[in-house]
């Protein structure tokens, strides 16, 4: 029977504890996270959360995504909504709920987004398939294709298109003589676009004020009304005008607003606010 030195049992502690750091270090080497990049039309994004990759779905921080690929989303930070609306596409994510709202058809998407930092993580190829792009996954490298992208469907929307009415309100008429001072008219433009966005323009010439309003902003058709939002105003008096009016300026913030539309029997015609417009091919 071989008698155990002292010696003989440090050696085999010291080889059991060598034995255990290497195991370890081959452990960490083994789980060490896989960093996951995305590219748009060649340019590698940046985002503030990492993304992550959650029963083989990619989730990405859903502000700067849908910044990057569409444009300004809507968030709600009290309900931790996220989406985007306008007058072609619906597209609407809730933290916590694994149902979408794709053009308010439900859509379960087997993965609910969740909170991150300031942050709604959501899928990826969800947001890819919705707007229509093209994605490709090549290990962690993912690469999303918009430059003449030619497959997202154009959309059925009644409204796109140059709508115009003139309007006349007859005569100024001076309160001593009860003659004719000027002719106040006004002519109105909307242009919706297929990007959902649109121009408001009215002309108008009266006693008091006379120029041309101008806006740009974002509109989505909801049920009888036309929201309109995001509007930036320019306005340019009338030089020739006799009476001194507000100085011109240009992309001022104004409100949103909602005007009533109905679609009249000619398919030509639409009433917004109460004026008739004609559409103009």
């Amino acid at each position: 029977m071989r008698i155990l030195r002292a010696g003989d049992s440090v050696k085999k502690i010291c080889l059991w504890a060598v034995s255990l750091l290497l195991l370890l270090a081959l452990g960490a080497c083994g789980v060490k996270a896989t960093i996951l990049e995305v590219f748009v039309d060649g340019e590698k994004l940046t985002f503030s959360e990492g993304p992550e990759k959650i029963d083989g779905k990619v989730l990405v921080p859903g502000q700067e995504i849908l910044l990057a690929l569409f444009g300004d989303p809507i968030w709600d930070a009290q309900t931790q909504t996220l989406g985007i609306e306008d007058g072609n596409l619906t597209f609407i994510l809730q933290a916590g709920n694994p149902i979408a709202n794709i053009n308010n058809q439900p859509h379960d998407m087997k993965i609910a987004p969740k909170m991150k930092g300031e942050q709604l993580l959501i899928p990826l190829e969800l947001v890819v398939e919705v707007l229509g792009l093209k994605m490709e996954t090549q290990k962690s490298v993912i690469t999303i294709v918009t430059a003449g992208n030619k497959e997202k469907p154009a959309p059925n929307n009644p409204l796109i298109g140059l709508w115009s009415s003139t309007q006349y309100f007859g005569e100024v008429l001076d309160a001593v003589t009860g003659l004719p001072v000027q002719s106040a008219y006004s002519g109105e433009w909307y242009l919706f676009r297929e990007d959902g966005t649109f121009r408001y323009v009215i002309a108008g010439a009266g006693q008091f004020i006379s120029g041309t309003v101008v806006d740009e902003g974002k509109f989505r058709l909801k049920g009888n009304e036309i929201e309109l939002f995001k509007i930036k105003r320019n306005w340019f008096p009338d030089p020739n005008h006799p009476r001194e009016q507000e100085p011109a300026y240009r992309e001022k913030a104004a409100e949103d607003r909602s005007v009533p539309v109905s679609f009249q029997t000619d398919p030509g015609e639409i009433k917004i606010d109460g004026s008739l417009f004609y559409f103009n091919p």
